[in-house]
């Protein structure tokens, strides 16, 4: 399987406003239990579902979640980041064109403060969409610019 050309794809960022009516995305993500402003968009030719994942594999992102609950996602991938973990949730497109993702910090389990983790992973809202969203646009400009990961490998 040929990784396809990363000079063809694009994310962005968009208000969460235009995914409202989005089925799945609108389940939890939008539903208003979590506090989420924008989400990314990431558009290009060939991006299904087995691409992403190298491509999330190829980033530093775990794509094989056993625990947690996926929220209706399409793919979930985490990245751990010293005591905190960036999460993200990916949903295709009702037209399979795009992938909307939506991003959050929260501790990670692998903490001897138990405390944080319990809190950010037990209740509704506690994670950090703003950061989250921040750090995953940076993380696939960089990548996207080859200087993260194995850009355009096969």
């Amino acid at each position: 399987m040929r990784f396809p050309d990363v000079s063809t794809i694009k994310i962005t960022t968009a208000n969460v406003n235009e995914f409202l009516s989005h089925g799945k995305l609108s389940r939890h993500e939008l539903s208003g239990k979590e506090p989420i402003n924008k989400v990314l968009v990431l558009r290009g030719e060939g991006l299904d579902k087995a691409r992403i994942k190298k491509m999330l594999a190829e980033m530093g992102f775990n794509v094989r979640i056993v625990v947690g609950n996926r929220h209706h996602a399409d793919l979930v991938a985490v990245m751990g980041i010293r005591r905190k973990r960036l999460h993200l949730r990916l949903f295709l497109s009702v037209d399979k064109k795009e992938w909307v993702i939506t991003a959050h910090t929260d501790w990670s389990w692998i903490n001897l403060n138990l405390f944080k983790p319990i809190r950010s992973h037990l209740m509704k809202g506690m994670g950090d969409y703003q950061t989250g969203t921040l750090m995953a646009h940076r993380l696939f400009k960089l990548f996207f610019q080859k200087k993260l990961g194995y850009a355009g490998t096969t």
